[in-house]
């Protein structure tokens, strides 16, 4: 699939309309006053198209490769705002697979619209009991830290009996709560969502058999790209402005960027950070054609991204001096999104674990077939 829209224009775009939406002081100054949902920014991002930029052109939306996203993702970690994009763009991409039901298309085309937020609920962590009743099922169980799901009108809901499948729940819905969940991370909010003896009707199922594990497969890929990409954006952003405080905070007599050590410091970050971005743009590029171990290297990206971007703002309070630690710089904020993104979703040895047989194996067959070379040619 090729691009139809040219990727530098649409981020000086994306970035110039959130650049006007973005007001980190505002959050400085009374951290409760984040939103569930940005009403202004939410508006905004619905009549320019955004939730429909990588949906296909059959279910009504731009038909755009997953490349196109990325751009927004990266520049919605550039502005530390607070969104339920990525949640109902997940939820897009999960009602687009093939052999989704016929009720997924009107959903489909309210989500591009702004006026339906479906959200995956398995982003979160937890279980559900899933017992069979004479019209479906009946679900008990929860999922905690779901991002975004404080903002949805909707949740996808898996339910693994007798066959993998995705439920269609409505909210609100009797025996489902959704609650806040506190976290140290101010920008972006996470919920907690409890289902207690919920009925299930047959009929609501949008996904069966292979369809349902395929969108499920592509919710842990989505998610792990959308937070890898916020990490390069995040850690481009402050690391910028890093820069910019160093070359005007002076110490005996000189401007602290002419500092060996300092330099030398900053060079590392921004060779990690070029590595990192390298690797997220290679993964989205697997993902949009689904060429290769493009789970694997989601994965391994959403790692890799996420441990620079810590280490980014971890410096960067410290490259701040005093000022960097107090509760009025914006320093803070970026590192506790860069904590906050590690954790959503499963925890970084979860993600360890999945990824390591995939590359030990990779890495046996390469040094077989290596050996094996080297054997023909003696």
């Amino acid at each position: 699939m090729e691009n139809l829209i040219e990727l530098d224009e649409l981020r000086d775009s994306v970035r110039r309309v959130l650049d006007d939406l973005a007001d980190r002081q505002s959050m400085l100054r009374d951290p409760s006053a984040v939103p569930q949902l940005n009403a202004t920014l939410w508006k905004t991002l619905t009549e320019l198209g955004w939730l429909g930029l990588a949906v296909p052109e059959a279910h009504g939306g731009l038909g755009q490769p997953f490349t196109a996203l990325a751009i927004l993702y990266q520049e919605f970690g550039r502005s530390l705002l607070a969104s339920s994009f990525a949640s109902a763009a997940i939820g897009l991409d999960m009602l687009s697979t093939d052999g989704a039901s016929e009720q997924a298309g009107p959903l489909i085309a309210a989500g591009i619209a702004g006026e339906a937020i479906v959200v995956a609920a398995a982003t979160g962590i937890g279980t559900l009991d899933v017992r069979s009743s004479e019209s479906g099922f009946v679900l008990d169980g929860s999922y905690g830290c779901v991002p975004g799901a404080g903002a949805a009108t909707h949740l996808l809901v898996p339910i693994e009996q007798p066959e993998v499948a995705i439920a269609l729940v409505e909210l609100p819905q009797s025996g489902v709560t959704v609650t806040a969940r506190p976290s140290w991370d101010i920008t972006q909010l996470a919920f907690d969502i409890r289902f207690t003896e919920v009925a299930i009707q047959a009929d609501s199922i949008v996904l069966r058999g292979p369809a349902a594990a395929d969108a499920l497969t592509r919710m842990g890929t989505h998610l792990d790209l959308a937070l890898a990409c916020d990490a390069v954006g995040g850690a481009d952003r402050i690391f910028c402005e890093t820069l910019e405080y160093m070359a005007t905070r002076r110490q005996f007599n000189r401007a602290i960027a002419s500092f060996q050590a300092l330099k030398h410091r900053c060079a590392d970050l921004k060779t990690a950070m070029e590595g990192s971005r390298a690797l997220v743009e290679a993964s989205c590029a697997a993902y949009s054609h689904c060429k290769g171990e493009w789970r694997t290297m989601a994965a391994c990206s959403r790692l890799y991204a996420g441990s620079v971007y810590r280490n980014v703002t971890e410096e960067a309070v410290q490259l701040h001096g005093g000022i960097g630690f107090t509760w009025e710089h914006p320093c803070h904020l970026f590192l506790k999104r860069a904590r906050m993104n590690e954790v959503l979703g499963g925890s970084a040895e979860q993600r360890k674990d999945r990824v390591a047989p995939v590359l030990l194996a990779a890495a046996r067959d390469r040094t077989g077939s290596l050996l094996s070379h080297r054997r023909n040619d003696a």
